[in-house]
């Protein structure tokens, strides 16, 4: 259990590292990520007409409307465009906030010890640093997939951005299941 336990830490150390890097060395967030053009005019207006947080889909349509027209004026403003998704929020807060970090290294601790409980699970199977690395990446495969393409189909998100999303997370994946390999129990470990 406690080299289980170790390998958790390590693996959540290595993914918060990857993030890091990925966000802030490697550049393909900020060639899918832009600034918006004119952003004090949007801003503006969106905080004098958005009171409260949320994420916010465009055009909009009441959820609970069940009138037909009502439904075919919404289907014509989707098809005329614009649509799209705004994750919004009108107070600001701390850009590199100490509590983000770390809520980000305690998902990261999540994250790792589910990723731990599939490899105990397979360690029959993959007995091998490079079978658990790709074991590993599979799941971020999974989870990448089920992250981020939904949003491409439904709201509209650059392809750009789901495939560099989809990739962070299949490689940061990969490299927690390379440090997590030798720290799967086996046996009376498992226990």
């Amino acid at each position: 259990m406690k080299k289980a336990v170790t390998g958790v830490i390590l693996g959540a150390i290595a993914y918060f590292i990857w993030g890091a890097l990925s966000w802030t060395i490697i550049p393909w967030h900020n060639a899918v990520v832009k600034p918006l053009p004119q952003e004090l005019l949007i801003t503006d207006t969106m905080k004098t007409v958005v009171k409260e947080p949320g994420f916010y889909s465009f055009p909009g349509m009441d959820p609970a409307s069940t009138d037909p027209e009502a439904k075919a004026k919404w289907e014509e403003k989707f098809r005329r465009g614009p649509s799209g998704a705004v994750a919004f929020s009108p107070s600001g807060r701390e850009p590199m906030a100490a509590s983000t970090f770390v809520a980000q290294f305690i998902n990261n601790l999540a994250i790792a010890a589910l990723v731990m409980l599939v490899l105990a699970a397979a360690r029959e199977r993959y007995k091998s640093l490079v079978c658990r690395s790709l074991l590993s990446a599979l799941l971020g495969l999974v989870a990448g997939l089920a992250a981020h393409v939904p949003h491409r189909l439904w709201f509209s998100f650059p392809t750009g951005f789901t495939v560099v999303n989809t990739l962070d997370i299949i490689i940061g994946f990969a490299i927690l299941g390379a440090v997590m390999a030798k720290f799967v129990p086996h046996g009376a470990d498992a226990r």
